[in-house]
């Protein structure tokens, strides 16, 4: 039995408190239920004494008051200890509850957790095909400035995008979709946005808690192209190129992006 509980405790520790608590509580109220249950049987009629019997009514005297006065005190210190055994009772069962709550806020934060992990969806990267950052990541971007369009209608000049140049890159593990910036909106609060602030943190590299440095191999291998684009709705991509200080792709891996090959400009 002891190996049982032993191993009980160590596996749920609000467990075997619960368990702790309701020995300590037991081993209070026992004594206390075997001194009134004993009280109790003194006070009975012994050997077939008759209640009507008049050999017996000569002990309503003097004789019985002293044996009266001394159940009363007792029966009262019985009384005083089963209380004060209840409110430890009752001290114990809040104890408890409140263990109990903590364990289950505990358990339900645990169980958020481990979901939340595992709805993110997972890095694409390819070491031969995609490329990595050759620079630290530049700041992050404020709400409102990202597009992510189908690569499709910026080609067909209909994906909703004010005139202007745009910065882009395209991710291996989302080829049919770019991810776009314009260049008006680089520039916040005296932060330089670029091609890298494009990418999520987790795309780009595996460990922040590293410093960075030169060919650091924790760099993803998530993007498939970069560069920049002019853009004109209505009617599509007037020039692209292939120009990124960050990720310099070659110009000849252009044909992996689906726009228009013939307003390619190649910069070397």
């Amino acid at each position: 039995m002891a190996a049982t509980v032993h191993r009980v405790e160590h596996e749920h520790p609000a467990r075997s408190a619960s368990a702790g608590l309701f020995r300590t509580v037991s081993h209070a109220v026992s004594p206390i239920a075997k001194r009134l249950c004993g009280s109790a049987a003194a006070a009975a009629p012994r050997g077939g004494g008759s209640d009507t019997g008049d050999s017996d009514c000569s002990t309503d005297g003097a004789a019985a008051q002293p044996m009266l006065v001394e159940d009363e005190a007792s029966e009262e210190a019985d009384f005083g200890e089963a209380a004060r055994c209840a409110a430890s009772l009752g001290r114990s069962l809040s104890r408890l509850s409140t263990m109990s709550t903590e364990q289950s806020l505990d358990d339900l934060r645990m169980a958020r957790s481990s979901s939340a992990i595992s709805r993110l969806p997972s890095v694409a990267e390819d070491v031969e095909h995609g490329y990595a950052s050759r620079l630290p990541r530049q700041a992050s971007l404020r709400p409102g400035v990202k597009h992510i369009c189908l690569v499709s209608h910026v080609r067909e000049g209909c994906a909703g995008l004010r005139d202007g140049s745009y910065l882009y890159v395209v991710m291996v593990g989302d080829p049919e979709n770019i991810r776009l910036i314009h260049e008006d909106d680089l520039v916040c609060e005296g932060a330089l946005a670029g091609h890298s602030s494009l990418v999520e943190r987790r795309e780009f590299k595996r460990h922040w808690s590293r410093r960075w440095e030169q060919s650091d191999e924790d760099f993803r291998h998530t993007v498939l192209f970069a560069g920049e684009l002019e853009y004109a709705e209505g009617v599509g991509v007037l020039s692209w190129n292939n120009h990124s200080g960050h990720y310099m792709p070659d110009s000849e891996d252009h044909v992996r992006v689906g726009l228009d090959p013939d307003t390619f400009v190649p910069f070397d």
